[in-house]
């Protein structure tokens, strides 16, 4: 057994022959399963689910089930949040190994007689707590770490990241030593000595953060304002340039007003707990960002979650729920950053008036980039003034800092008082603001460069096909998932695209799904035709080396 086996075990039990112990589970989808437990220990469960049964509810490696309850006689115990750890085929069905995130499993007493020891025995496949193999990040989300030294935890995670960074796919903490647009001189953990990639990981989608006009802008800001806003926005950390860029962006997307925060995570978490109260209900896609979920978390609100983009889910989870409570908000993103794919705002927005329900768009990635004049995925759909809340980035397409929540004039009134995200951090730097009303001006008058970036699209899209690969990206979308699902050959193939010179993003779970290990690349209007041909060219070198078969991924898939 590996030492980080050894050094996290947890004795196991086993239910008794004829005993009958089960496991009632609602995951975040408001799907319900009642499984068989068949082993145990103080800090998690496996149980047996059937086949046929287990096509009713969606589990996924590393994903937090909100609610579930352990039954025995005419016992039942909550056991509040589980984390999915493993699933293994068991006969005509699955063990599913959990881990509890609140509380532990009540072995004793009255359910203690149900169980027996059982040996610790490398053979058994009940070691998913423990399996270096299975062991990673996603073992310290929302784990619940007991014990006396408040950072036992971060020595089971050194244990983990000492593994992790002789793996050829970290390269997480990079560091920058240059920039010349998106020619990068960066040193990695592998790889100590700094060298030079062509980068295809970065949101600067146009350009701009090497953008000489828009250097000139942030220079200009800090000699007028200095480098910081050296105070939070309602005390004296507003400039003329910020209220100018806040009034710059209510015209352009036609709200009556909007507000900065110092960054687009900040925006969303800012925004949800301030608007979002105990008797409030809140759906959003299942795979909104990480600040949605926190934000919903941070809330008072009745959360509930739809399948991805599945807006029949989203109608059944608000018909089952919207009734119940006072105020209701649905929430997506225009241009999800992991697929890179868009939702049907159309049917969408029908949905949230339908229901009574105000609407929270994350356009982040699609800001700049989507539309006809940049606006975003809901100007491109014809959407823009159905929504309610704009959130959006000033980091990604615009290359400069910070974020932005655009509405109603009493709504923006109310974040600039109760969204806490916002009031109490410094506000965003004046360089950042003035850099991002230059990006602005730039995107809105010169739309040859917008025209750039979709030609650069393209060019990539096709290459891909040419290599056999089908792009299922919008055709829009800076942002292009290449899946790849075996992460053993996704590290093998990054190890040939960083001697190619060719630096991207690798994606591998808990951030994506075990089987959907990938690169993910992030095309801008700065790079040039050469810059696209070599990634293509070391693309397909990797293709080679790993010994890629789309066909046979498509069949998996």
């Amino acid at each position: 057994m590996s030492r980080i086996a050894n050094g996290i075990r947890a004795k196991r039990f086993r239910v008794r022959d004829g005993a009958k112990v089960e496991l009632r589970l609602e995951n975040e989808l408001g799907e319900k399963a009642l499984l068989k437990v068949n082993n145990s220990s103080i800090t998690g469960l496996g149980a047996w689910l059937s086949t046929e049964d287990a096509k009713k509810i969606s589990f996924e490696y590393g994903k937090v089930i909100p609610e579930s309850k352990i039954v025995w006689e005419d016992n039942e115990v909550p056991l509040g949040r589980l984390i999915l750890r493993s699933r293994t085929q068991a006969g005509d069905g699955y063990v599913y190994g959990f881990s509890c995130v609140d509380s532990r499993v009540p072995l004793m007493g009255s359910l203690s007689k149900h169980f027996e020891s059982l040996a610790n025995t490398d053979e058994t496949a009940l070691d998913f707590e423990l399996n270096a193999g299975k062991f990673n990040l996603a073992s310290f989300i929302e784990s619940d770490h007991t014990h006396a030294d408040l950072f036992h935890k971060c020595h089971e995670y050194a244990l983990l990241k000492e593994d992790t960074e002789k793996n050829p796919m970290w390269q997480f903490y990079a560091v920058r030593h240059s920039v010349n647009g998106l020619r990068v001189k960066m040193s990695l953990p592998k790889i100590r000595k700094p060298t030079e990639y062509v980068s295809f990981g970065s949101y600067d989608y146009f350009g701009f953060s090497s953008d000489a006009e828009v250097k000139v802008a942030a220079t200009k800001a800090i000699e007028k304002y200095g480098v910081s806003a050296t105070a939070t926005p309602p005390l004296s950390g507003r400039t003329a340039i910020h209220e100018e860029l806040e009034y710059k962006l209510a015209q352009m997307l036609r709200k009556e007003d909007a507000i900065l925060f110092n960054s687009g995570f900040a925006a969303n978490v800012g925004t949800l707990t301030a608007i979002l109260g105990a008797n409030d209900l809140a759906v959003a896609d299942i795979l909104s960002h990480a600040s949605i979920h926190d934000g919903l978390s941070a809330s008072k609100a009745k959360v509930r979650l739809f399948r991805h983009n599945n807006n029949n889910h989203l109608t059944n989870q608000l018909k089952e729920n919207r009734e119940a409570h006072s105020g209701a908000l649905v929430v997506t993103e225009g241009l999800f950053s992991m697929d890179g794919d868009v939702p049907n705002l159309l049917e969408f927005v029908k949905i949230a008036k339908k229901n009574n329900a105000r609407i929270l768009l994350d356009e982040v990635h699609s800001f700049g980039v989507m539309g006809p004049t940049g606006l975003g995925a809901a100007e491109r759909l014809g959407v823009l003034d159905d929504i309610d809340i704009y959130t959006g980035s000033l980091s990604k397409g615009v290359g400069a800092g910070g974020g932005f929540v655009a509405g109603t004039k009493e709504f923006v009134n109310w974040l600039r008082v109760f969204a806490r995200a916002g009031i109490f951090s410094s506000a965003v730097s004046p360089s950042c603001v003035a850099a991002a009303l230059k990006s602005i001006d730039i995107i809105q008058t010169r739309p040859e460069r917008r025209q750039k970036l979709l030609d650069n699209i393209k060019m990539f899209l096709d290459g891909l096909r040419a290599l056999g690969y089908s792009p299922k990206s919008d055709p829009e979308s800076p942002i292009v998932p290449v899946i790849m699902g075996d992460k053993k050959k996704l590290g093998v193939m990054n190890k040939i695209m960083l001697e190619h010179g060719v630096f991207v993003n690798t994606i591998v779970f808990p951030a994506v799904a075990e089987n959907a290990s990938r690169f993910r690349f992030s095309i801008s209007a700065a790079h040039s035709p050469s810059d696209i041909q070599l990634a293509l060219v070391a693309l397909r070198r990797a293709i080679e080396v790993a010994e890629i078969d789309f066909n046979q991924l498509a069949v998996a898939a």
